[in-house]
């Protein structure tokens, strides 16, 4: 196929994407551009080339969900934001944290048929209860790294690790806790 034929593909398939997908992309969007201002707002100093290139990441994104553009921009910002912003537990690292999770869930959603089809409220409601177990997880990961703060524990190896197996199986409790055999979040109990 011609590169002008798999161009006039792409736009056909665009005009016929739902409201909700409109929606989705959007949200990729919105998220995906502010992720280079937390950058900024973190300490990352002002970076055209880096900010051009993470917008046309977001920008393939927003046009092609099912493609590597989405994976692209998630590994890119998260380069960025190691090289060049100074190491602080502010509130901004978990803004950019839960930006990110908003990035990955929009486009996870978006990719998820044609660009005309409508998701069922029970798969978005599954979605969002995963998203919420992962942001909860970044704001409990968060808030331990600042209560061990009041430590001053050196940065050193066995500190980490103690650290990401201490999240590990608190995230592993709720795993278990809150979700049912095939993923799906587990009803209320009846009190």
């Amino acid at each position: 196929m011609s590169p002008g034929a798999l161009v006039a593909d792409q736009l056909e398939r665009l005009s016929r994407v739902s409201g909700q997908q409109v929606a989705l992309r959007a949200l990729v969007g919105a998220a995906g551009g502010a992720f280079p201002l937390l950058v900024l707002i973190a300490g990352g100093g002002p970076a055209p080339i880096r900010t051009v290139v993470l917008v046309g990441f977001v920008g393939g994104a927003v046009l092609l969900p099912d493609s590597s553009f989405p994976l692209a921009f998630l590994g890119v910002g998260v380069l960025v934001w190691v090289s060049s912003v100074p190491f602080t537990l502010g509130a901004v690292l978990l803004l950019a944290t839960l930006d990110l999770l908003v990035v990955h869930l929009a486009c996870t959603l978006a990719a998820y048929g044609p660009p005309e089809l409508v998701l069922p409220r029970s798969l978005l409601r599954v979605w969002g209860a995963r998203a919420a177990l992962l942001a909860a997880w970044a704001v409990l990961g968060w808030v331990g790294s600042r209560a061990l703060r009041v430590l001053d524990l050196q940065a050193t190896g066995p500190v980490f690790v103690v650290g990401l197996v201490m999240v590990t199986l608190w995230a592993g409790y709720l795993l278990l806790r809150l979700t049912g055999r095939d993923g799906s979040l587990r009803p209320a109990a009846r009190r």
